[in-house]
């Protein structure tokens, strides 16, 4: 997969004059690497102000838990390796658990935050974000989330209901899912839920086998998206769909990608974003590339949807077996313009 990705990111950096090398992304990687040891989780909520609990809620405490952690009553500072295996129940995992109305809440990572879940129906979370809400969530470092067996999934970030006003992550997030059909997530936004400003200066990644995986999945509301790392999703079985934005019927009012914005998918398709029937999109500004690679139904971007404006000034390409266009177009889009270059096809 890497070589492809690397292959389609020179091609569609050459105009630009950009030099990306697989060196650099690997560098990148190994500088966000923390080691992990032993289950040291936490939990975060508010219970008539902001408590914390390392026993899953059994105990809270209004005194940080962890002294190499930073907390001055409004920002929380994790410095060290978090990390939880089916501490939730017997087939769910967590390393940060975020719950209620925190209000001005800030936190950030500076080292890893990992879930893990293991057997079947296991979901894992490296960030679970129940309800409530959070002034800014800001990723330094690694947020993770691995699950292994049947029918489950592995979420970096998952945002359930609530606000989260600012989130911007300049390190790794990733969710992965190994096994029978599952599926990984990058960052998951469900229904009810909204991120009003989303900004991705590092590596938003979502793997999966079965189902395959998603960089950012939305089915609530994004106000703001702005790309300048990358974001993809990949499947590794034969019938894996991979798609580096996900929106199912969520609205993402402002998409700007400067970035790398790459869908990896297998027999079922691969998006580098995919707009669903009911969803909508407002402005999609590419500046960068948006690219797909693999699959028999293989599209930069996939509309079924509405999109009020698409802006190309960048990199769309699809590298498909069957079915391939750069845009391809089943809902509504009411304006295009394009300076870039869309490759293979634009189907409207």
């Amino acid at each position: 997969m890497i070589e492809k990705i690397m292959k389609a990111v020179k091609s569609g950096s050459k105009k630009r004059g950009r030099n990306i090398t697989i060196g650099a992304v690997v560098g990148f990687l190994l500088s966000c690497t923390v080691a992990i040891g032993a289950d040291e989780y936490l939990w975060i909520k508010n219970d008539s102000g902001i408590k914390f609990s390392t026993d899953n809620n059994l105990s809270t405490s209004t005194d940080n838990p962890y002294s190499e952690n930073n907390w001055d009553g409004s920002i929380y500072i994790n410095n060290i390796a978090l990390s939880g295996t089916d501490n939730d129940s017997s087939t769910k995992g967590y390393g940060l658990k975020l719950e209620g109305d925190l209000g001005e809440f800030k936190l950030i990572n500076n080292g890893s935050i990992a879930g893990t879940a293991t057997g079947s129906n296991g979901y894992s979370y490296g960030i679970y974000n129940n309800s409530g809400t959070i002034a800014t969530l800001t990723n330094n470092g690694l947020i993770t989330g691995t699950a292994t067996g049947s029918y489950g999934s592995g979420y970096g970030i998952y945002k359930y209901s609530g606000t989260i006003a600012t989130l911007a992550n300049n390190g790794l997030i990733t969710g992965t899912a190994t096994g029978s059909n599952v599926e990984g997530y990058g960052i998951y936004n469900n229904s009810g839920s909204t991120i009003e400003s989303l900004a991705n200066n590092g590596l938003i990644i979502g793997n999966g086998e079965g189902y395959g995986g998603q960089g950012i999945y939305n089915s609530g509301i994004i106000k703001s998206l702005i790309n300048n790392g990358l974001i993809t999703g990949a499947a590794t079985e034969s019938n894996g769909r991979g798609r580096g934005i996900y929106n199912n019927s969520g609205t993402i009012e402002n998409l700007a990608n400067n970035g790398l914005i790459i869908g990896n998918g297998k027999g079922d398709g691969g998006y580098g974003i995919y707009n669903q029937g009911s969803s909508s999109m407002t402005d999609v500004i590419n500046n960068g590339l948006i690219a797909v690679i693999d699959g028999d139904d293989g599209n930069g971007i996939k509309n079924a949807g509405t999109i009020d404006t698409i802006e190309n000034n960048g990199f769309m390409t699809s590298v498909g077996n069957n079915s391939s266009h750069g845009i391809s177009n089943a809902g509504v889009i009411r304006t295009i313009t394009n300076t870039g270059i869309i490759y293979d096809k634009l189907m409207l």
